[in-house]
């Protein structure tokens, strides 16, 4: 069945969604595995410096002292570096299942390959935006507010004044990281098929997010909370599961809490390589969405399906798509 492209509603992007993800699962998940165990053999490298500087570790792990919160910001950094710079492979193979056509594994990383330079340039600056300018904003305020706060005496008024000060510095904070985040969360999808460069995407994404911000919020915040949520889950059980066989003597070891972080940090990263294509799709399928509504792109499509357009006379960007435009596949 040759392809055909129409507007969907939000509901019909979630459910577009799981159906790509079920029919490319193997793919997807593959490619999310490199992050994932990346940042997994970095956190278990820390745990296990934990597991022997006992000391140190419980002063990190209870008292949040400034090098836990520099490691934490740095494990941040570091996970959010490596989804990103994978995200053109996830793209590629998306786009590839809109034209009918099934991406392996090489024409995923040929994809990567391809774009690394504008990627890595693109993931720097959303790493500095999105991350570092909202928690300098909350570090440099909150810096303000203490000096402020130290200046002042010490009564319950005061106190209550301190609290309200700081719930307002982390909502502003939060706001600036999800509306940045939002409004150039389409930036890969429009430098991977438009094969722009990195500073091209970030206007495309700009233009492109225009009336679907609140679209984009709820699904950003969707797979936020589902997660989390998880993740809680996930360290607390096997937390739970360890202390018990602990207790019982199925495990002798010294050390137990160490012990569940690092089957926490494993099991974990399993998790992430399996939902975490989830996002990146769901935005590739509002790029092309989006293209429609505004572009009338589904009008382009029939055309070159068609064969009534030359490839010469198509945007550069949609050579991704364009290669497998009379396949067959599902229909978006």
């Amino acid at each position: 069945m040759t392809q055909t492209l129409r507007p969907m509603t939000l509901g019909e992007i979630v459910d577009r969604t799981f159906q790509i993800y079920r029919s490319r699962f193997v793919t997807f998940v593959t490619i999310a595995l490199v992050p994932a165990l990346t940042l997994f053999a970095i956190s278990l490298s820390a745990n296990i410096w934990l597991i022997y500087h006992p000391l140190h570790g419980r002063i990190i792990i209870y008292y949040k002292t400034l090098s836990a919160l520099l490691w934490t910001l740095a494990i941040w950094l570091i996970g959010g570096f490596t989804h990103l710079f994978v995200r053109p492979a996830f793209v590629t193979v998306t786009a590839g299942w809109i034209g009918g056509a099934k991406r392996s594994s090489y024409d995923c990383w040929s994809a990567i390959k391809r774009t690394w330079k504008q990627v890595l340039a693109l993931d720097l600056f959303e790493q500095a935006v999105v991350i570092l300018f909202p928690g300098m904003i909350f570090i440099l305020g909150a810096l303000a507010i203490s000096a402020m706060w130290h200046g002042l005496g010490h009564s319950d008024g005061e106190y209550a004044i301190l609290a309200l000060a700081i719930f307002g510095l982390t909502g502003i904070s939060l706001i600036l990281y999800v509306a940045i985040g939002l409004t150039i969360s389409l930036s890969f999808p429009a430098l991977v098929l438009e094969e722009s460069r990195w500073v091209d995407a970030l206007k495309r994404s700009w233009s492109l997010v225009r009336g679907v911000r609140w679209r984009l919020f709820f699904l950003w915040v969707s797979v936020f909370v589902a997660g989390w949520t998880i993740q809680i889950a996930l360290r607390w059980g096997i937390y739970f599961l360890v202390s018990i066989a602990h207790l019982r003597g199925m495990l002798q070891i010294h050390g137990g809490f160490g012990l569940s972080f690092s089957l926490y940090y494993f099991v974990n990263a399993l998790f992430t390589a399996i939902v975490g294509p989830i996002y990146p799709i769901a935005l590739t399928l509002i790029y092309y969405d989006q293209r429609i509504r505004r572009e009338g792109y589904d009008i382009e499509w029939m055309m070159r399906v068609a064969g009534l357009n030359s490839s010469e006379a198509m945007p550069a960007g949609d050579a991704v798509t364009a290669a497998s435009a009379g396949g067959e596949g599902a229909a978006l």
